[in-house]
């Protein structure tokens, strides 16, 4: 047999340049961009539909929201909005933003076409807040033991009053049930509101623990709380149609103050982050399914379940102001971890969904100077694996 050796060595050329580069295989996640914003990023919120980001600037009076091009990496409109900005947040249908700014008593709403402002008043030091975005809904938690209900069409508002100031809100955009953390330990509880008529459908007592996280799954149509008291934890599974609690993880399994909870909705998979540790659990068999070691300094985690990543956050040394902070990609089916360097003080997460690209936003900062002489933030890119 002739063998045309020219073309043998050629083949073998290619082949080892496709193992020694990867070409053809799995490109693993990187930081692709970083992009100046604003003073003091402190929240970012994504709009899928339209591929922009928006990253709220706390610093200084009022803050500010820088408007990215995910196409083009850059900020095309800086949108100022009220005093102390505390949360943002985005209905990807009707193309509007929403910003609480705790110290002026209002939400401030950006039409994502235009760019253009205008106010809604709320109640006294609004923060957290979450979109119904079939129901055309927005709910803020106000300092004042209220929660204001927002209609996106109109802005007229609609006052629930609770027992106790709310903390955290998630919503099920299907059932339109509204959940909501209220107060602290002793009186804490966590309380499921009807989105259609506004009315209290029921209330779960936490005794001396307290709320410190809520997440909403539509698929499962439960509700997954976080819920901490000193150096003893819990989380909760709270059924949506039968409103009662079905499960949860007992505290002698987990330990330490609990921080952020996200799911899977496809796999079935619940994470839950504690300084120093990453837990996966199982919904179905309400067991901890594995464990990994974080930083004592994780703070918070998200998930893209169309890919079945998890990004948990790791915040820089405060010790080390200029050591760059971190995020931990998780593989949901292997737990084979990568870490990628951020900026400085990295504070919030988000995920475009239609591009499976993750922002971070990063103070470059650390308290006191972040108050006394913050300095510019920005924002990093991470391109997930694929």
């Amino acid at each position: 047999m002739k063998v045309n050796v020219g073309k043998a060595v050629a083949l073998a050329s290619v082949a080892l340049m496709i193992f020694l580069c990867g070409c053809g295989g799995t490109t693993p996640a990187k930081v692709t961009a970083t992009i100046p914003v604003g003073l003091r990023p402190i929240a970012v919120a994504v709009n899928p539909a339209t591929n922009r980001i928006y990253v709220l600037n706390q610093c200084c009076s009022p803050g500010s929201v820088s408007v990215i091009d995910g196409v083009t990496n850059s900020v095309v409109a800086t949108v100022p909005v009220g005093g102390s900005p505390c949360q943002v947040a985005v209905n990807s249908q009707s193309n509007k933003i929403y910003v609480t700014n705790s110290s002026n008593q209002s939400v401030t709403v950006i039409d994502g076409a235009t760019n253009a402002a205008t106010t809604v008043s709320v109640g006294s030091q609004p923060c957290a807040l979450a979109v119904d975005s079939t129901s055309n809904k927005v709910y803020v938690a106000n300092g004042d033991a209220t929660v204001t209900v927002i209609d996106g069409a109109s802005n007229n508002t609609a006052t629930v009053t609770l027992a106790a100031n709310p903390t955290h809100i998630a919503v099920n955009s299907v059932t339109h049930q509204v959940y909501i953390s209220v107060g602290r330990a002793p009186e804490a509880n966590v309380t499921v509101l009807d989105g259609a008529t506004n009315q209290i459908l029921n209330s779960f007592p936490l005794g001396e623990f307290t709320a410190l996280s809520i997440a909403v799954n539509t698929a499962a149509n439960e509700a997954y709380v976080l819920e901490n008291f000193y150096h003893a934890s819990g989380a909760l599974i709270i059924d949506g149609a039968s409103l009662q609690i079905v499960g949860g993880l007992g505290t002698a399994e987990l330990g330490g103050p609990s921080d952020t909870v996200g799911f899977n909705a496809k796999t079935g998979k619940v994470y839950l982050l504690y300084p120093g540790s990453f837990y996966e659990f199982d919904r179905v068999t309400k067991r901890v399914t594995v464990m990994l070691p974080t930083s004592q300094l994780a703070t918070t985690l998200l998930v893209d379940d169309s890919i079945n990543q998890i990004y948990v956050l790791i915040a820089g040394q405060l010790s080390d102001p200029v050591t760059p902070g971190s995020v931990m990609v998780v593989d949901g089916a292997s737990h084979a971890t990568t870490t990628l360097q951020v900026g400085v003080n990295p504070s919030a997460l988000a995920l475009n969904t239609a591009t499976n690209r993750v922002y971070v936003t990063n103070l470059s900062c650390f308290y006191p100077d972040c108050f006394t002489a913050p300095v510019a933030g920005t924002v990093s890119v991470i391109e997930a694996t694929h």
